[in-house]
């Protein structure tokens, strides 16, 4: 079946971008124009998910929630583009959503749910509805459905059972137990909206994973504050400080700090705003400036002449995608590391910005909040803090020693 595919072409300003849909002299086109990288990434998550250019229904630029039929080839353009480049928008998942559970319900009536093959029930019914609720997460969870499909795509979901499973999971010899852990929670989580839709019954059993919530690679270490000192003062350039000290002072991820825009630091109030920080709906994106972050951001936008839009940290005037580079050149030159026995990568701002507040007593709650995290996540305590042993020691410095008045506490050694 013919389906929406994206073609470019290269052109002075850059690449050009049309959404095509069919072949030959059926074919569709829709001119989308110069495209953000951003915007690319969006286009292929959301063109697997439209219908046929006869059955599309969009969201009028002109009148605002309205449906739009598809009529006139110019009110077609306006609507693929609008659900190209604004997947995100309510009111289109909302559409999606409510489509796919009508296909679902369709499906119940006519007898063929439960008798659908695997890989027809995903492709037509799960994986829309997972883009329809978190289209990042559905993304990532493609290469699982590819390897899980190849092997059991053709089985019915209600013959689906542990001994097919396990036959899938003994063909990947390589997986360790962790990935395989991984998998199963998301071949799992599809049988489980198979069942909340009445599909199957239940879901069948599976054999518990042995190592399977087991880390595999070696958490990164944290700074101490005298470390983070000594690592932007020799930052390759004003930027690169700046974007180390943003990074550290606020605990982002690596890839946040380089999406931050101008116009989410709110100078006045003292807060930062982290766009796409959907990590955990549940947690915040809006979060208050350190004071580490503010004195070396606040250097970065004078010595730009105060800006007011735009990326915050470019790189010859380009966004910056990774800084791992930079990153280990500066450890290296600090002379923090020097058999680079440590593992301190970008997201060791992570662990630094978790570790430094715990040893200042910032109080959890407020270092969760800082962090992005939902109220009730333990992984900060768990995953986060990594004191050393002299930090451990200097915190206990001040333990009391517990002796009333008028307790005399005699030297050790003493006659």
């Amino acid at each position: 079946m013919p389906g929406w595919t994206l073609q470019r072409s290269r052109r002075p300003k850059g690449w050009y971008y049309q959404a095509i849909y069919g072949r030959g002299g059926d074919r569709v086109s829709v001119t989308l124009g110069y495209l953000s990288e951003e915007q690319v990434e969006q286009v292929g998550v959301n063109i697997g998910i439209m219908g046929k250019p006869n059955t599309f229904v969009g969201v009028s630029p002109d009148k605002e929630g309205d449906p739009l039929p598809v009529a006139p080839r110019e009110k077609l353009a306006w609507g693929v583009r609008l659900w190209l480049l604004d997947g995100s928008d309510v009111r289109v998942v909302g559409m999606l959503a409510e489509s796919t559970r009508r296909d679902v319900l369709s499906l119940e009536a006519q007898g063929r749910y439960g008798a659908m093959k695997l890989r027809d029930f995903v492709e037509r019914v799960y994986v829309p509805y997972r883009r329809a609720v978190n289209a990042k997460q559905a993304k990532r969870e493609k290469w699982i459905w590819d390897r899980v499909l190849d092997f059991l795509g053709d089985v019915q979901v209600k013959n689906l059972t542990l001994h097919r499973w396990n036959m899938f999971l003994v063909q990947q010899r390589t997986w360790c137990p962790r990935t395989q852990q991984i998998v199963q929670n998301v071949y799992k989580a599809g049988l489980m909206y198979a069942v909340a839709n009445g599909g199957i019954d239940a879901v069948h059993a599976m054999d518990v994973i042995r190592g399977g919530n087991r880390r595999y690679t070696e958490a990164g270490e944290a700074l101490t504050a005298d470390e983070v000192v000594a690592v932007l003062d020799v930052a390759a350039t004003p930027m690169h400080r700046a974007l180390y000290a943003t990074a550290i002072g606020q605990g982002t991820r690596p890839g946040e700090v380089v999406t931050l825009l101008w116009q989410d630091v709110d100078w006045g109030n003292g807060f930062l705003a982290f766009r796409g920080a959907d990590k955990n709906d549940r947690a915040r994106s809006r979060v208050p400036i350190t004071p580490l972050t503010r004195r070396e951001l606040w250097d970065w936008w004078i010595e730009q002449g105060e800006p007011t839009r735009g990326l915050v940290f470019l790189w010859h005037g380009r966004p910056i995608k990774v800084w791992a580079k930079s990153w280990k050149t500066a450890v290296k030159n600090s002379g923090i590391d020097p058999d680079g026995s440590r593992r301190l990568m970008p997201y060791s701002a992570r662990y630094t910005y978790a570790t430094l507040a715990a040893v200042a007593g910032v109080p959890r709650a407020a270092v969760r909040a800082g962090m992005r995290h939902s109220n009730h996540s333990r992984i900060l305590e768990t995953v986060y803090e990594r004191l050393r042993d002299e930090q451990v020691a200097e915190a206990l410095a001040g333990f009391p020693d517990c002796a009333g008045p008028g307790v005399k506490v005699e030297n050790e050694g003493e006659e």
